[in-house]
């Protein structure tokens, strides 16, 4: 498997949602970004270092609630939104605009799909 599958894969979810602006796909290992796209210059490695602080404390958030570990996280912003799905050792952070709020389900479904196919074409190639 090489790089090209995982960006062919980001890019393709990409243009299948109008408003979304950028996923960066972060390691849960490390923080680091694996892969990241995005229409606008944005410090991709910031942003991997928050993601994962937000999903790590919201899963801590989930278990003393005792609802159970984190599956994703929706940040509501003044021009858009940030949804960080998590899956096994991969985390996606998908950036939207503010015109993207009626498709936040199904960007939610499309990011969590393209998570866990990531994670599983990572899996095969530590494999």
């Amino acid at each position: 498997m090489s790089f090209n599958v995982l960006e062919e894969a980001v890019a393709r979810t990409m243009r299948s949602i109008e408003n979304l602006e950028g996923i960066i796909v972060i390691s849960r290992i490390d923080g680091s970004v694996i892969v990241g796209q995005t229409i606008f210059e944005l410090e991709h490695e910031n942003i991997a270092k928050e993601a994962l602080e937000l999903v790590t404390r919201a899963s801590k958030l989930g278990i003393a609630v005792e609802k159970g570990g984190n599956e994703e996280v929706f940040v509501g912003l003044r021009e858009g939104f940030v949804v960080v799905v998590g899956t096994g050792n991969t985390i996606l952070a998908g950036i939207a605009s503010a015109d993207a709020k009626p498709e936040r389900g199904i960007i939610t479904i499309k990011l969590r799909k393209l998570a866990e196919k990531l994670d599983a074409l990572l899996r095969a190639k530590v494999a």
